[in-house]
């Protein structure tokens, strides 16, 4: 039972106002406690005020009298002890108290079991006065029962009326926590109802601009990343067979007609070799696929390190005989944390779709600019249009008409995307000096905070 949030929220909310009504109940009746003989000590004091002034005077008669004897007693006790004058409730008793104190003094104290009254409890004020046959203490006395019936009242009250008070706190807790959460019983209901198949579904924003108001507009955000990564991943997969499926299939189309039309060997071996360039088409493919799904993988580890950029441009033009390649490098170290070999394979798809698709000239540059370390590809193409140049980098994309000349995977510039992300950089597409399409990647150099990965 107490696994439910409302449960448990009455429970500490229950328990945290029982122990506040019990330490308020308790301070209440010492409060009232100290307040009530409080007062009736300020009336015998001024009782004893009254006899100890006539006792001064020598005016204070045997049987003395006042109004409410019943609840209170007066005594004048002689320096030896004797009684020369009380109240009739106490007359021919002994004295009610100990207590002798100085003249001009006054002492108090609480007493029971005395013979007036019916054992309750007596507040005594003692005041010694000097008079002409010696010193004397007055002795004035009065009744706590008033005052113990009062606390008895309060107290009986508290019993009765703290537990109620603790039910209604719980009624009201309990009520206030289902309705805060009943938003949070509609979100769980939605979700429960959402299934892949269901993504387009959204839980209910209650409005209320609260922390549940919050957790729902949360909960729809991650389910729209979540459509999108479903709808990317489906068409990704879709994409896939396909791509997969044409080599597979032309390979299988070559080879049985060979089988089924043998015409000596010059025939077998033309067979074999488009089968082998189906071959490598698909292990490109198999390749590309593998990579993207390494950078998807945000548990998979990799290789960080100090890199100079210089070094991996020049060990990329090292392989490279192309005239139609132009590089311009920096001076100075360019410094940035990475992989080698990823960073490698950025160059070489951004480079090689460039030369595919240029008329005569590509130009690579890298240079240093703000903080960035900036590598830029410039080429003479065709270019690509504004409204693509965003989708160009999308998986399994190939554009029409000249961007296409060549047959590749469809994933090369996806990897660059991609990767240059996974190192906390960012590309961009655009139009070069030359006349076609410039790339341009940046990546952080060492000595600047890292930008923030956003992948859409």
């Amino acid at each position: 039972m107490l696994q439910s949030v409302r449960a448990r929220t009455t429970l500490v909310a229950s328990l945290v106002v029982a122990i506040a009504l019990a330490f308020a109940s308790a301070a209440l009746l010492v409060l009232l406690r100290d307040r009530l003989v409080a007062v009736e000590f300020s009336a015998t004091a001024l009782r004893s005020r009254d006899v100890a002034a006539l006792a001064a005077d020598g005016e204070v008669p045997d049987n003395l009298s006042f109004p409410g004897d019943d609840d209170g007693f007066t005594q004048v006790v002689s320096s030896d002890g004797r009684v020369v004058a009380a109240t009739g409730n106490v007359a021919g008793e002994s004295p009610q108290s100990e207590m002798r104190p100085q003249v001009g003094e006054r002492s108090n104290e609480i007493r029971s079991e005395l013979p007036v009254g019916d054992g309750e409890r007596f507040a005594i004020s003692a005041r010694a006065v000097q008079t002409d046959d010696g010193r004397v203490t007055v002795l004035t006395g009065a009744s706590l029962h008033a005052a113990d019936e009062t606390l008895r009242s309060v107290a009986n009250f508290l019993l009765i009326g703290t537990p109620v008070l603790i039910a209604l706190v719980a009624l009201v807790t309990r009520q206030v926590v289902n309705r805060a959460l009943s938003p949070v019983d509609g979100i769980q209901r939605q979700v429960t109802e959402i299934s892949q198949m269901d993504l387009h579904k959204r839980v209910p924003e209650p409005g209320t601009g609260d922390e549940i108001d919050r957790l729902a507009q949360s909960m729809n955000q991650m389910l729209d990343r979540l459509e999108r990564s479903s709808e990317r991943q489906s068409r990704f997969v879709a994409d896939a067979a396909h791509e997969l499926r044409s080599p597979l299939a032309s390979a299988r189309t070559t080879l049985e007609v060979s089988a089924a039309h043998p015409s000596g060997e010059a025939m077998l071996l033309a067979a074999i070799n488009d089968a082998l360039l189906d071959h490598d088409r698909l292990e490109a493919l198999l390749d590309d696929l593998l990579m993207l799904a390494r950078l998807d993988d945000p548990s998979a580890t990799q290789t960080m390190r100090s890199i100079d950029l210089r070094d991996v441009v020049a060990t990329f033009i090292e392989s490279r005989t192309d005239d139609r390649l132009g590089v311009e490098m920096s001076q100075g170290p360019v410094l940035v944390t990475g992989s080698s070999s990823q960073l490698s394979r950025v160059l070489t798809n951004v480079v090689d779709n460039a030369l595919s698709h240029c008329r005569s000239a590509v130009e690579l540059s890298l240079l240093s600019a703000n903080g960035n370390a900036v590598i830029i590809v410039d080429d003479n193409g065709p270019g690509v249009p504004v409204e693509d140049r965003d989708r160009i980098f999308e998986r399994f994309v190939r554009l029409d008409q000249a961007r296409t000349a060549e047959r590749g995977t469809g994933l090369g510039l996806a990897i660059v995307r991609d990767t240059v992300l996974a190192h906390h950089g960012e590309v961009e597409l655009g139009e070069s000096p030359l006349g076609g399409a410039r790339v341009t990647l940046r990546l952080p150099l060492e000595s600047r905070p890292l930008l923030t990965r956003t992948k859409t």
